[in-house]
């Protein structure tokens, strides 16, 4: 359910039933510079937590702030419970700077500070009208899907180049989405479909497969590429029996032909396999496909005149591309809303503008987006490992099981301060979710019906379970 409540829960269903109708609107057509203006948006402040934040609080300021003011503004916004304080003044200052005033979003100016005017920004017309409403979907979006970030999905603002790297993952993963054989797509096929170069694909590729969103699957089938048979004896200049086994058994295949005959390279190699079998050599199958491919191609060292190739099928084996199954679906909702923010469409722009509102006044949404974007940062990477790793030695040492309120303490007496309670469950449900503790309820006080969470470290729990 989405941020703003249960007016708010069909906010998937009327996205895909807007694409569904979309393409058949030529109003509607996603023009290429429509789509890269989108794209600049998007990575503005769309591609971090924090940004869609800035941007929402300084919408409902409405005033020119500092640096310092825009920090003091946001941890307010956290109350009691912060997910996290950046400890940075210029921090949210720079995100302005760096891509909200370059995209329009916001304007440049002064705020006072003790009767010196001090350099500020505030948000511009067309942050109100498109960057408001956009920030809430994504944001909306980010709460939906706790365990994905666009910040990971769609990659940095700081990529080189005309199109960077928002444009280029939000390309490929439409392409896949909408690629119709989902079955055969492949690194060759999504470069075919676009005009990204194609060392770029394979570049995003490996990025998203190393962030678990995409999966690569070798697939091996019958190659059922043609040719066509010039002449069925050995014309070259070398001697036949100075060639490996499989090429001279790929030349006893071409006399059992008929000048002109057409034939599979998978008959080919099927005939040579089973010649090689009969004579009790040791073959690496797949060596000996791509060696007769490389061949029959005129890619290998022995050209073969005596064939020409036809029409291209299939190379007998591709690497197949497939979303990973838990994230298919935010992935396809993520593509619908860059898509709804293309169009600017009405209803579902104002249900952004009515998200943004929810999400900006409520201070345990402002804190779970705020930990989020610190969590799913890079640079925020070692320090997660770090209190992670701490807060498992808390309770790895401790023989009886904690209360998320006696780790706390614990964990405080070693760095020297104590997380916020937001923060602490986050991580705990993090090492949970990954096995490396274990969780049982229980209640703290026999008179009480209330249970209470305790957390344990699982090698205990097997050694006394022996």
């Amino acid at each position: 359910m989405s941020a703003g409540g249960e007016l708010y829960s069909d906010l998937a269903t009327d996205l895909a039933l807007y694409t569904e109708t979309r393409q058949a609107q030529e109003h509607m057509a996603v023009t290429a510079e429509r789509w890269h203006e989108t794209c600049e948006l998007v990575a503005a402040l769309g591609n971090h937590e924090a940004k869609g934040i800035l941007l929402l609080d300084l919408w409902q300021q409405g005033i020119f702030l500092s640096g310092n003011q825009m920090v003091q503004s946001i941890n307010r916004r956290q109350a009691a419970e912060p997910g996290w304080l950046p400890k940075s003044r210029s921090l949210f200052f720079a995100y302005c700077q760096n891509s909200l005033e370059p995209s329009g979003l916001v304007e440049s100016g002064t705020a006072q500070l003790h009767a010196t005017p001090i350099n500020a920004y505030k948000i511009s017309q067309p942050g109100i009208a498109a960057g408001v409403p956009a920030a809430g979907l994504l944001l909306d979006w980010g709460l939906r899907y706790p365990n994905l970030s666009t910040q990971t999905l769609l990659g940095p603002t700081n990529s080189r180049g005309s199109t960077r790297a928002v444009e280029t993952r939000a390309n490929l993963l439409l392409d896949m989405l909408s690629h119709p054989l989902p079955g055969r797509v492949s690194v060759s096929a999504l470069a075919g479909l676009s005009e990204t170069h194609f060392a770029t694909v394979v570049s995003t590729v490996d990025q998203l497969v190393k962030i678990g969103l995409l999966k690569k699957e070798s697939v091996l089938e019958d190659n059922t590429r043609q040719y066509r048979a010039l002449s069925t004896q050995h014309e070259g200049n070398h001697h036949l029996e100075s060639f490996r086994a499989d090429t001279q058994l790929l030349y006893q295949f071409l006399a059992t032909l008929k000048v002109g005959q057409v034939f599979t390279q998978q008959e080919a190699i099927d005939y040579v396999i089973a010649g090689l079998t009969s004579l009790s050599v040791d073959f690496d199958a797949a060596e000996i496909r791509q060696h007769l491919s490389n061949n029959l191609s005129a890619k290998g060292q022995n050209k073969f005149p005596e064939v020409e190739r036809l029409e291209l099928y299939n190379d007998g084996g591709f690497t197949k591309l497939t979303l990973s199954e838990d994230s298919v679906e935010a992935v396809r909702e993520l593509m619908n809303i860059l898509l709804a923010i293309n169009d600017q469409t009405p209803p579902i722009m104002a249900q952004g503008r009515d998200l943004a509102q929810t999400i900006i006044n409520t201070p345990k949404l402002v804190a779970q987006l705020m930990l989020k974007a610190h969590d799913f940062s890079p640079n925020a990477e070692a320090n997660l490992e770090q209190v992670s790793s701490t807060l498992k030695s808390v309770i790895s040492k401790t023989k009886a099981p904690l209360t998320a309120a006696q780790v706390n303490a614990k964990y405080a007496e070693i760095s020297g301060r104590s997380l916020s309670k937001t923060a602490l469950l986050h991580h705990l449900g993090r090492l949970c979710g990954a096995g490396e503790i274990g969780l049982a309820q229980r209640r703290s006080d026999p008179s009480r019906k209330r249970l209470s969470n305790y957390y344990f470290p699982l090698l205990e729990l097997d050694n006394t379970s022996d």
